[in-house]
C-alpha cells in the first residue's frame, strides 16, 4: 500500500514520487539556467552592440578630429603664407615713393604674392576668399594707378638727365671754341675765321640758357610730382591696409583665433592710428614743399 503510494504514473510510465520530484527540479533547475544564459546572452548582446556603436562613433569623431586637425594644420600654413605676402605688398606700394629703387628690385618684394593667394583660393572658406579677392583686386588697381604715375616721373626724370648732357656737351663746345678763338689771336688778331667761331660761341651759350631753363621747369614740376606720389603712395599704403585688417579678421576666424566680438574696436584703433598717420604725412610734405619753395626764391 505504502509502495503504490510512492508510485506516480506519467505519460503512462510508473515513476517513483521522489524521483518524478528530483526530475522536476533538475528540470526546472535546468530551465532557470537556460533561462538565465539566455538573458545573459541577449544582455551581453546588447552590451556589445552598445559597445560597438560607441566604438564606431569614438572612431569617427576621431577621424573627424584628424581631418580637422590636417584642415587646420593646412590652413594655418597657407594663411600665415598669405598673411605674410600680403604685408609684403603693403611694403610694395609704399615703395613707389622711392624712384631710385631698382625696377626688378622693387618687383621682386611681390614676386610669390600670387602663388600665395592662390593656394587661399584651395582652402579658404567664402567669408575668407571673399575678403582676399577683394582685397587682390585693390592691389591690382593701386598697382596700376602708381605705376602710370611713376613712370610720368621716371621719364620726366630721364628728360631732365638728357637736358643736364646737353648743356654739358655745349659748355665743352664752347670751352672749346675759346681754346681755339685764343689760338687764332695770338697767331693773327684779324683771323677771318674768328667772327664765324665768336657767332657759334653765341648761338651755344643761347642755348644753354634755353636748355637751362628747361632743366629748371622740368626740375620743379618733377619735384611736386615726387610731392604729391608721395602723398598718394603713403595713402593708398593705408587704404591697403585697412583691406588686410578685413582679411585678417576673417583668416583669425577660420583658425579659432576670433576676436570674440572686439572686431570693431580692433578695427577703430587702427583706423585712428592711420588718421593720425595721414595727417603727420601731410604736414611732413607740405613742410618740405615750403622749405624748397623758399630755396628756390633765395636763389
Amino acid at each position: 500500500m505504502n509502495d503504490a503510494a510512492n508510485i506516480i504514473t506519467v505519460f503512462g510510465w510508473k515513476i517513483p514520487v521522489a524521483l518524478f520530484v528530483a526530475i522536476v527540479g533538475l528540470v526546472g533547475t535546468l530551465l532557470g539556467a537556460m533561462v538565465a544564459a539566455v538573458i545573459a546572452l541577449v544582455v551581453n548582446q546588447k552590451s556589445n552592440r552598445q559597445q560597438t556603436e560607441r566604438l564606431k562613433i569614438q572612431l569617427q569623431h576621431e577621424a573627424a578630429q584628424k581631418n580637422r586637425d590636417r584642415e587646420m594644420t593646412l590652413r594655418r600654413e597657407v594663411y600665415l603664407e598669405a598673411a605674410s605676402e600680403m604685408a609684403k605688398a603693403a611694403r610694395y606700394i609704399a615703395k613707389f615713393g622711392d624712384l631710385n629703387l631698382p625696377f626688378a628690385e622693387h618687383e621682386s618684394i611681390v614676386h610669390n604674392f600670387g602663388a600665395a593667394l592662390s593656394k587661399v583660393h584651395i582652402v579658404a572658406g567664402m567669408e575668407t576668399l571673399t575678403k582676399v579677392i577683394e582685397t587682390s583686386n585693390v592691389f591690382a588697381r593701386i598697382n596700376l594707378e602708381l605705376n602710370q604715375l611713376r613712370f610720368s616721373l621716371l621719364m620726366d626724370q630721364k628728360k631732365i638727365e638728357f637736358l643736364q648732357k646737353s648743356v654739358e656737351s655745349d659748355i665743352a663746345q664752347q670751352q672749346n671754341l675759346v681754346t681755339r678763338i685764343g689760338q687764332l689771336q695770338t697767331a693773327n688778331p684779324n683771323h677771318p675765321d674768328i667772327p664765324g667761331l665768336a657767332t657759334t660761341f653765341q648761338e651755344l651759350e643761347s642755348r644753354i640758357q634755353q636748355t637751362r631753363q628747361q632743366h629748371s621747369e622740368l626740375n620743379n614740376r618733377t619735384i611736386a610730382g615726387q610731392f604729391d606720389l608721395s602723398s598718394i603712395v603713403f595713402k593708398r599704403t593705408l587704404s591697403f591696409a585697412e583691406k588686410l585688417i578685413e582679411v585678417s579678421i576673417a583668416l583669425r576666424r577660420e583658425l579659432d583665433f576670433d576676436l570674440k566680438g572686439d572686431e570693431e574696436n580692433y578695427k577703430k584703433i587702427v583706423r585712428q592710428s592711420q588718421e593720425q598717420a595721414i595727417k603727420e604725412m601731410d604736414q611732413y610734405i607740405a613742410d618740405i614743399a615750403k622749405a624748397v619753395e623758399e630755396k628756390k626764391k633765395a636763389r
